[in-house]
């Protein structure tokens, strides 16, 4: 299975074996900018130039949450490894961190204004993250 961002305020789910799209998820007001799978499970979440996150339930293709919260275009999100913690980073220097358990609460922030962040990442214990 694969996942594509693509110029339509869509992103996509493709089955390799078949190279078909499975799914698209509609939702976003803007260009979807990153897309990143939970961990042993069936959600996906997506970030967009529409400055939200979204959490998509894969085996329906419907949305299950909305997270806000960014002021700029967000330009990646990841969960760690354990499925518990999302980043997300915005044009403007912005990372926040939201709790995954909690529903989506966002728990924490670091700025980096005004230089853009393109790309977050936790290691593998989920006690670091590296910012790009």
């Amino acid at each position: 299975v694969s996942t594509q961002s693509t110029g339509d305020n869509t992103s996509k789910l493709f089955d390799l074996g078949s190279a078909r799209c499975r799914t698209t998820f509609r939702g976003h007001g803007d260009s979807v900018n990153s897309v990143t799978f939970l961990p042993y499970s069936n959600v996906m979440a997506t970030c967009s130039a529409d400055k939200s996150i979204m959490l998509w339930d894969i085996r329906t293709g419907l949305s299950v949450q909305s997270l806000v919260g960014h002021v700029n275009a967000i330009n990646c999100v990841t969960f760690d490894l354990c499925g518990e913690m999302l980043a997300s980073c915005d044009a403007y220097g912005v990372v926040k961190l939201w709790d995954v358990r909690r529903g989506g609460v966002e728990v924490g922030h670091f700025d980096y204004e005004p230089h853009p962040v393109n790309s977050v990442a936790f290691d593998a214990s989920g006690a670091c993250l590296a910012v790009s």
